[in-house]
C-alpha cells in the first residue's frame, strides 16, 4: 500500500514538472513568436526610415526644380518685355519713315 501511494505520489509530482514545462514551452513559444514579430517591425521601421529619406531627397529636389524654373519664368518674362519694348519701337520707327514717305516694309 505505501509503495502504491509513494508511486502515485511520484507520478503526480511528474506529471505537475510535465505542466509546468509545457507551461513554460508555450511561454517561450510565445515570446519567442513575439520576438520575430518585433524584428520584422524593426524591418519595417528601417524600410520606414529610408523611405523617409528618400521622399526627403524627392522633395529637396523638388525645391531645387521648382526654383530653377522660377529663375527661368523670370528671365523668359524679362526677355518677352525686351522684345515687346523692340516690338512697339519698330512699329514707331515703322509709322516715323511712312509719315516722311518712306516705304517700309517689315
Amino acid at each position: 500500500m505505501r509503495e502504491v501511494r509513494r508511486l502515485e505520489e511520484l507520478l503526480d509530482d511528474e506529471e505537475d514538472k510535465t505542466e509546468k514545462l509545457v507551461k513554460k514551452n508555450d511561454k517561450l513559444e510565445e515570446k519567442i513568436r513575439l520576438l520575430k514579430r518585433t524584428s520584422t517591425h524593426d524591418d519595417y521601421r528601417g524600410r520606414y526610415e529610408e523611405k523617409l529619406r528618400e521622399v526627403e531627397l524627392l522633395r529637396h529636389r523638388l525645391a531645387e526644380k521648382s526654383e530653377l524654373i522660377r529663375v527661368v519664368d523670370i528671365r523668359l518674362a524679362e526677355k518677352e518685355r525686351i522684345i515687346s519694348e523692340k516690338n512697339s519701337k519698330l512699329l514707331y520707327l515703322k509709322d516715323y519713315l511712312r509719315g516722311l514717305g518712306f516705304r517700309v516694309e517689315i
